[in-house]
C-alpha cells in the first residue's frame, strides 16, 4: 500500500509538471487530458499518436489510447462533412464537427464498420450556395468521398443538383417542406415544418391567437415556411405580417419595431438556430414587447 501510494504520488507530480490535468479510463480507451496552458512539442505528441495503432488526440486537448486493440483497421470510408466553420453560421459547425469527430473514434474504437474505420474529410461551407458547391466538389472529386454529412437549406438546395450528378448521397437536418424530394440523393432526417406546424397552430388556437408576425431569415428557407404558415393559420381567421432578416447582422430594431407596430399576438420565429435569432428576441425584450 506505502509503494502504491509513493508511486501514485511521483506519477501525480510528473503529470503535474507536463501539464496533465486527468487520466481515466473508461471501457477500452484511455483518454488523457491536458492543461489549456500546457506546452505539449507537437512533434512528440503527434509521434505518440502515429506509432500507437488507434491513438488520436481531439481538438478539446484529449489524447485517447485504445487499451484492447481492437481498433478498426484498413482503408477507411471516407465521409464528407461540408459545414460552415466561418461566416455567420461558422459556431454551428464548430459545435457540432467536434463531436463528429468524438463519434467517429468510438466508432473506430470498436471495430470500425465491417473492420474498416470511418474518416471525416471536412471543409468549410461559409454558410452560403457558392461555399456549399465548392466544398461538396472538393470532397467528392478530390478526396472521393463515400456519402455527405452537410446542413442549412440554402447549402443543401444548392449541393442537391450535385449530388444527383455525381451520385454521391447527402445526409441531413435540413426541415422546408418537400425539399429533398426533389432529388434522389438528397435524405433529411429532421422532421420538416408541415410536420411541426400542426403542434404549433394547435397551440396558437388555444391561446386564441389574431394576430402572428413572424420573422425568417434571408435564405431558401423563408419560401416554404412562409407558405406553410400562411396555409396554416387561414383556416383561423388569423392576421398575419412577415419580415425577412439578414443573416449575421446585429441591428434588427428596425424590423422589430415594425412587428411592434403590427401589434402581434404571438412573435414567430423560424431559422437555421443561429446567433442571429437569440439577437432578435433580445432586441424585441430591450424594445418593451
Amino acid at each position: 500500500a506505502v509503494r502504491n501510494l509513493l508511486e501514485y504520488s511521483a506519477l501525480k507530480t510528473i503529470a503535474e509538471q507536463i501539464g496533465i490535468e486527468a487520466v481515466d479510463r473508461r471501457h477500452t480507451v484511455l483518454s488523457v487530458k491536458f492543461h489549456k496552458e500546457t506546452r505539449v512539442e507537437p512533434a512528440r505528441l503527434m509521434s505518440i499518436v502515429s506509432q500507437t495503432k488507434g491513438a488520436s488526440f481531439t481538438p478539446a486537448g484529449v489524447l485517447l489510447l485504445p487499451l484492447d486493440g481492437q481498433t478498426a483497421a484498413g482503408e477507411p470510408y471516407k465521409i464528407g462533412v461540408t459545414y460552415p466553420l466561418s461566416g455567420p453560421q461558422g459556431a454551428w459547425g464548430q459545435l457540432l464537427v467536434p463531436a463528429m469527430e468524438i463519434a467517429v473514434q468510438h466508432v473506430n474504437q470498436s471495430g470500425g464498420v465491417k473492420g474498416r474505420p470511418l474518416a471525416l474529410v471536412i471543409e468549410d461551407t461559409k454558410g452560403n450556395p457558392e461555399g456549399a458547391v465548392s466544398a461538396m466538389r472538393k470532397v467528392v472529386q478530390v478526396d472521393r468521398v463515400e456519402a455527405i454529412l452537410t446542413i442549412f437549406t440554402n447549402v443543401v438546395s444548392a449541393q442537391m443538383p450535385l449530388a444527383d450528378q455525381l451520385k454521391v448521397p447527402l445526409l441531413s437536418p435540413v426541415e422546408s417542406p418537400g425539399l429533398v424530394a426533389k432529388s434522389q440523393w438528397t435524405f433529411a432526417h429532421s422532421p420538416p415544418l408541415d410536420r411541426k406546424l400542426p403542434l404549433i397552430v394547435a397551440r396558437w388556437k388555444r391561446d386564441n391567437v389574431k394576430r402572428l408576425f413572424a420573422f425568417y431569415p434571408n435564405t431558401p428557407i423563408a419560401k416554404p415556411s412562409s407558405i406553410a404558415v400562411t396555409a396554416a393559420i387561414e383556416k383561423l381567421g388569423i392576421q398575419y405580417e412577415e419580415v425577412l432578416f439578414k443573416l449575421g447582422d446585429t441591428d434588427f430594431r428596425g424590423l422589430i419595431t415594425r412587428a411592434k407596430n403590427f401589434k402581434p399576438d404571438v412573435i414567430f420565429i423560424n431559422g437555421h438556430g443561429t446567433l442571429d435569432e437569440g439577437v432578435i428576441v433580445k432586441q424585441i425584450r430591450e424594445l418593451g414587447m
